[in-house]
C-alpha cells in the first residue's frame, strides 16, 4: 500500500501531505488505542496521478494539476459550466488498472458492506519556510466545508465511482471561486480521502472541548442531522476534569438520518473487523435494540427519501438510494443518549483530551452492535483564541479544520500539527443581506451561553456568534 493507500492505524506525522490532516489526527487516535472509527487513505498522490493522466478533451485543462486556471469568477454561468466540463472528464476517466486491485483488498480488509468517503485536505503555502506555518495553517482552515461526502457499497467499482466524484469536487464551481479568490493555486492542494465503514447508527454528535468545559451535542441517527443544519441537537455542559454534567437542554429533533434498506440489504455485517473497541476498556453499557435515548421506541421505519442531497446514491448505481430520511414522531423526542452512555461518552472525551489538548473537536458515532459501542469519527485540535481581556470566553464554532501549528505543542510521543492562536473564531465575511433595521437591541456579553427568553424581532448584539445561535436568525431582524 506504499504511496497510495494508508492503513489509519499505519500513518505517521511526515504522512501529512499525503493523507491531510483529517487522517493525520483520527490515526493518532486509533494509534494510542481510543475506539476511533477505522479505515484507510488514499493519498493525495493517487488523485494527482490520476488527473495527470487524463486525456482533457479541452487543450485549456492539459495540465490542470500543475497549473494556475484563470477564470472569470465572476460570471457565474461561464463558471459553472467549466467546472461541469472538468466534473464530467474526471468521472467519466478510467482509473490506473493497478489501483482497482489494491482498493479490492483494502475494502476487503474492513469487511462490511458500505462505505464514507470524506475529503482529507492539506493546502501548502507557496512561501518562504519561515511563513509556511502561519500560512499553511490559515489555509487549511478555510476549506472547511467545501467538498461533500459521498456514500457506496463497499465494492471496487462503486468505490472508484464515489472516489472519482469525490475528486471532481476539486474543481466544482464553489471550489474553483474559492481557489482563485484565495490565490491558491492547484498544486498547493493536496486532496487524499479517507475510507471507512457506516451503517445506521443509534445516535451521533459533536463534542466541543475548551479547556475547563465539554460541549456535547447528540442526535438520533447518523451525524448528517447535525451537520446539514436540520436538527436542533441535545446539549450538555460537562465540567471537563470531574465529567460532571452541569446543563443540559434537550434539542428539536424531527429528522434522523439512516442507510436506506436497499444499502442494508447489500451483505451481511463483519463488526470483527472494526477493532477490538471492547477489548481496550471500551465496553458498553447494554441498552437493548437501537432506540432513541434507550427506550422501548424504535427508531421508524423510513418513510421519505430526501433526494437533494448529493450523498444518497450510490456512486455506482445513480438511481439506487443509500440515505433516507426518518421522520421523527413526539414520542421520540426525548433525549437521544441514555444516562449510561453519556457517561461513557464524556469519559471517552477525557481520554482523548489527555491525548491530544484541551481544544479540540471531536465527532462520534454510537453503532448498535453486540451491544451499542461508540466510535469517534473525527479528531480536530482547535486553535486557541486570543481576545481582548474585557470580552469572556466564547463557545468554540462548529467545523472548523485544523488550524495553525505551535512548535511548542506536542501530542504523546510523536509531534502533532497543532492549532496556534491566530485565527478567528468565525469565518468572516459579508453581509447576506444588507440594509437597515428598527427594533429593540439586547446587549449579549458573555457567548458561551445562548441568550434566553429574549422577544422575536429583537436585534442581539454580541463579540462573537457561535453556530449553535444560528436558528435564532429566524427569530431576529438583525444580528
Amino acid at each position: 500500500m506504499a504511496d497510495k493507500l494508508y492503513r489509519l492505524d499505519q500513518i505517521q506525522p511526515e504522512h501529512l501531505t499525503l493523507v491531510g490532516y483529517k487522517a493525520l489526527y483520527l490515526s493518532h487516535l486509533l494509534q494510542k488505542n481510543l475506539p476511533a472509527m477505522p479505515g484507510f487513505v488514499i493519498s493525495a498522490g493517487v488523485c494527482r496521478d490520476f488527473l495527470e493522466a487524463i486525456d482533457w478533451p479541452d487543450p485549456l485543462f492539459a495540465d490542470i494539476p500543475n497549473s494556475s486556471l484563470r477564470l472569470d469568477i465572476d460570471n457565474p454561468r461561464q463558471l459553472q459550466a467549466i467546472a461541469q466540463q472538468l466534473q464530467q472528464t474526471i468521472e467519466s476517466a478510467p482509473l490506473p488498472t493497478d489501483l482497482l486491485p489494491e482498493l479490492e483488498s483494502a475494502i476487503a480488509e474492513l469487511a462490511h458492506p458500505m462505505l464514507i468517503l470524506r475529503p482529507s485536505l492539506v493546502v501548502e503555502p507557496i512561501a518562504a519556510p519561515s511563513a509556511h506555518r502561519k500560512q499553511i495553517g490559515a489555509q487549511i482552515y478555510k476549506t472547511a466545508g467545501l467538498m461533500n461526502i459521498q456514500v457506496c457499497q463497499a465494492e471496487g467499482n462503486a468505490l472508484a465511482q464515489g472516489l472519482k466524484r469525490l475528486w471532481s469536487e476539486l474543481f466544482g464551481a464553489k471550489s474553483l471561486f474559492y481557489w482563485q479568490r484565495s490565490g491558491i493555486h492547484l498544486q498547493q492542494v493536496h486532496l487524499a480521502v479517507l475510507v471507512q465503514p457506516i451503517q445506521p447508527a443509534i445516535a451521533a454528535g459533536v463534542v466541543h472541548t475548551t479547556g475547563t468545559h465539554f460541549q456535547i451535542q447528540a442526535a438520533p441517527g447518523l451525524g448528517m442531522a447535525i451537520a446539514w443544519g436540520e436538527v436542533i441537537p441535545d446539549t450538555y455542559q460537562v465540567d471537563a476534569e470531574t465529567g460532571v454534567i452541569q446543563a443540559q437542554q434537550q434539542g428539536c429533533k424531527t429528522i434522523a438520518y439512516t442507510l436506506s434498506s436497499q444499502s442494508q440489504d447489500v451483505s451481511d455485517r463483519h463488526p470483527e473487523a472494526l477493532g477490538d473497541a471492547k477489548s481496550q476498556g471500551w465496553e458498553s453499557i447494554e441498552i437493548g435494540s437501537p432506540t432513541v435515548s434507550g427506550s422501548s421506541q424504535p427508531l421508524p421505519a423510513p418513510v421519505s427519501a430526501i433526494a437533494s442531497r448529493p450523498l444518497i446514491e450510490n456512486s455506482a448505481q445513480p438511481s439506487t438510494v443509500v440515505l433516507e430520511a426518518q421522520i421523527l414522531d413526539d414520542h421520540q423526542q426525548q433525549y437521544a443518549l441514555s444516562e449510561g452512555i453519556l457517561k461513557q461518552l464524556i469519559q471517552l472525551v477525557q481520554t482523548a483530551v489527555t491525548t491530544m489538548g484541551s481544544l479540540l473537536e471531536l465527532e462520534w458515532v454510537l453503532w448498535n452492535e453486540d451491544s451499542p459501542v461508540l466510535y469517534l469519527t473525527q479528531a480536530t485540535p482547535q486553535p486557541a483564541i486570543r481576545r481582548k481581556p474585557e470580552v469572556p470566553t466564547p463557545q468554540k464554532s462548529q467545523r472548523e479544520e485544523a488550524g495553525q501549528f505551535s512548535s511548542s505543542s506536542s501530542v504523546g510521543e510523536n509531534r502533532v500539527p497543532t492549532p496556534s492562536a491566530e485565527i478567528p473564531l468565525v469565518v468572516a465575511g459579508l453581509a447576506a443581506s444588507g440594509g437597515q433595521a428598527i427594533a429593540h437591541a439586547s446587549l449579549i456579553m458573555h457567548s458561551h451561553e445562548p441568550p434566553q427568553n429574549i422577544p422575536p424581532g429583537t436585534v442581539l448584539v454580541a463579540p462573537t456568534l457561535p453556530l449553535d445561535w444560528l436558528p435564532l436568525i429566524r427569530q431576529r431582524p438583525r444580528l
